[in-house]
């Protein structure tokens, strides 16, 4: 009985010290953090970068983290500085701590900065602020559960050209010419409606436009619409003005008939006595030349 009783204590004393050792070699329970817990185990215990789920060497409170869900989301709301995001919310999704936010243009050329937010999981809605006019941006969206991200969510927005403002910049009676600013480095071009007087529709890559063939003294209503990435601007009217039809006149008022009619008389009678006075001079000359000739043949014959 003695010697039983002896190999009974000794097995619970070798029981004991296994069990000791065993949760020494197991170690501590995992914390919410820990990176070595597998994915997608819910409610597992992590040892050796390993998890087991249900444990008995493990505290009851030693749970493993599930990889976050990865999220989705869609363009809310837009502008020309602006993109209003907003996430979906699904019915028994598992909620993280954190979501994580990224954006970059498409064209680093167009808008060379990069943004990065990480916001409350509640929060399902997030503004991308001071953006650049009709460029198109990549949005990545992660969820975070501690030092847990899920996948990507990638999507690509692109904000709303700036609205052009035509200002005129020369006008003549049958013609305007309307320049405006680049509504965005990316905008592809703009659209000009005028009613001549129906109204038409012209595409201009540039920045001016000279409209010919209008009446003096005419207004005529310009719209102005900037497109690009398929997105349009508003649409901003503005009215401008032909000068009016310029008649040729003279400097002075004219004269009036009767002292037009008296200055021709005087001029007539002045040619007219110079003409007497030539016309007589000729004459007396004519009636002088052959007495000179016949005094002359006389004195030859007496000598």
């Amino acid at each position: 009985m003695v010697i039983k009783g002896f190999l009974v204590c000794l097995l619970i004393f070798c029981c004991c010290c296994c069990m000791t050792v065993m949760r020494q070699e197991l170690g501590q329970p995992c914390t919410r953090e820990d990176p070595k817990c597998a994915d997608n185990v819910p409610g597992s215990m992590c040892h050796n970068e390993l998890c087991k789920c249900n444990d008995t060497y493990f505290e009851e409170d030693a749970i493993c983290l599930l990889k976050p869900e990865k999220p989705d989301f869609y363009q809310h709301n837009r502008g020309s500085t602006f993109i209003h995001i907003r996430r979906y919310v699904f019915r028994n999704q598992i909620p993280a701590n954190t979501t994580l936010i990224q954006w970059r243009a498409v064209n680093k050329e167009h808008d060379p900065k990069t943004g990065h937010e990480e916001i409350a999981w509640t929060r399902e809605r997030y503004t991308l602020r001071n953006l650049t006019a009709g460029v198109l941006y990549e949005i990545k969206m992660q969820s975070k559960t501690g030092r847990r991200l899920s996948n990507s969510t990638a999507k690509r927005l692109s904000t709303i050209p700036a609205d052009p403002v035509p200002v005129l910049t020369h006008a003549s009676s049958s013609s305007l010419t309307i320049a405006w600013d680049q509504a965005g480095v990316a905008t592809e071009g703009y659209r000009v409606n005028v009613n001549l007087p129906a109204t038409i529709t012209r595409q201009a890559n540039g920045t001016t436009i000279h409209l010919t063939g209008l009446l003096p003294n005419t207004t005529y209503t310009v719209g102005l619409q900037a497109f690009s990435n398929g997105l349009d601007s508003r649409l901003t009217s503005t009215n401008f003005t032909t000068l009016p039809f310029v008649h040729l006149t003279p400097s002075s008022d004219p004269m009036p008939t009767p002292v037009i009619v008296l200055f021709c008389v005087l001029i007539l009678l002045i040619l007219g006595v110079l003409g007497y006075c030539v016309f007589s001079m000729r004459k007396e000359k004519t009636k002088a030349e052959p007495v000179g000739e016949t005094n002359q043949g006389s004195t030859m014959e007496k000598l």
